[in-house]
């Protein structure tokens, strides 16, 4: 059996060029989403993969919430979405394979954040995507969540497979990015509790400031 009592939260952060005009914004809320989770009663760990098209990189990979540092975002490049979502869930899938089942997390949530459209993938479509997710989801109850800041999030998001209610679009300033922050830690926080992501109507205005 997984460990119930323990969540791993997997946050796949574009670090595109685009993403300079709310680099600080984007800093700020994930250290505040950190320090939030820490309060949290329940174990649980941080995987945070930053991608653009000079790196897709694993800068925690389930490192206890207590221990995760803050924020260092170093915009560049353009956004492969789809090479970055392939190679995290195949990372995060083969790290399992080789985990006791005791170790395993009962929980897992994927947290995708950007601000720009798939541009620069070469090695996974969007259909494998789309099975990969169906997969997880299916196979292991992942949750996924898409949150996107000027673009279609929901059309986006939905050709990836993720349900439009796990799907929100936020606005690229600071205010949409605060709320964008505080909606993902109300719903990591109840997604821990309860096993259900929820995205509130009052949270996705919030977002659109």
């Amino acid at each position: 059996m997984t460990n119930i009592n323990l969540c791993e939260i997997i946050v796949l952060l574009d670090r595109s060029g685009s993403m300079e005009t709310i680099k600080k914004d984007m800093e700020g809320g994930f250290n505040a989403f950190v320090a939030e989770q820490r309060k949290v009663p329940g174990e649980c760990v941080l995987t945070l993969v930053q991608f653009d098209s000079s790196g897709i990189d694993t800068v925690h990979e389930a490192k206890p919430i207590a221990d995760v540092p803050s924020l260092k975002l170093e915009p560049r490049g353009s956004t492969p979405l789809l090479d970055a979502m392939g190679k995290t869930i195949a990372s995060v899938g083969q790290r399992f394979e080789h985990t006791s089942e005791e170790k395993k997390p009962g929980r897992v949530l994927f947290l995708v954040v950007t601000d720009g459209h798939e541009n620069a993938s070469h090695e996974f479509s969007r259909n494998q995507i789309k099975t990969m997710v169906k997969h997880q989801t299916n196979a292991y109850q992942w949750q996924f969540v898409f949150l996107g800041a000027n673009i279609d999030a929901f059309a986006e998001a939905g050709g990836l497979g993720i349900p439009a209610a796990n799907t929100a679009y936020f606005s690229g300033n600071t205010a949409g990015v605060a709320a964008m922050s505080a909606s993902v830690s109300k719903g990591v926080t109840e997604y821990r509790r309860s096993g259900n992501y929820v995205i509130s109507e009052e949270d996705r205005k919030e977002m659109k400031q």
